[in-house]
């Protein structure tokens, strides 16, 4: 029984002893790495942390504005080379906080519009299409049209 009682006291002062050494290490550490800091701090230009600290932000700042900033010409290049080509358009609304457009126009027969408006809704650049009003007159049919488009067409490239 003594012997169990004298292991359990030399392992609880092994203990003891290595969480000293181990605290007395990581005194060490701590000092270390505080002159580091000083020395590191020692070597830095204010002033040039300063002006790259603001050029940073500067920076992040443009790359928001340029994210959400709407591109609406690259509509124009867009539906010009999705548009069929016995289609026109003879009048453009765009909605840009609803990234919407909406057009008028003419074409010879309901088969042109109706490609059309297929080829339309396949693009993932456009969310949805809408059409109405249509009419019929002088062998011309006139409809309206609305566009939702997809904000990654919109986006400054």
């Amino acid at each position: 029984m003594f012997g169990f009682i004298f292991l359990v006291f030399l392992l609880s002062v092994g203990a003891w002893a290595g969480l000293y050494f181990y605290r007395v290490s990581l005194q060490d550490q701590v000092k270390t790495s505080r002159a580091d800091i000083e020395k590191f701090e020692k070597g830095v230009d204010v002033d040039k942390m300063q002006k790259l600290l603001r050029i940073y932000e500067v920076a992040k700042s443009s790359k928001s504005l340029l994210d959400d900033h709407v591109q609406a010409s690259e509509i124009f290049r867009f539906l010009e080379s999705k548009t069929h080509p016995r289609l026109r358009y003879k009048s453009f609304s765009f909605i840009g906080d609803r990234r919407e457009v909406k057009m008028s126009g003419e074409t010879v027969d309901y088969r042109t519009l109706a490609e059309q408006i297929i080829k339309l809704e396949e693009l993932p650049e456009i969310n949805s299409v809408e059409f109405g009003n249509l009419n019929f007159v002088n062998n011309r049919l006139s409809f309206n049209l609305t566009l939702a488009l997809s904000k990654d067409l919109l986006r400054f490239k």
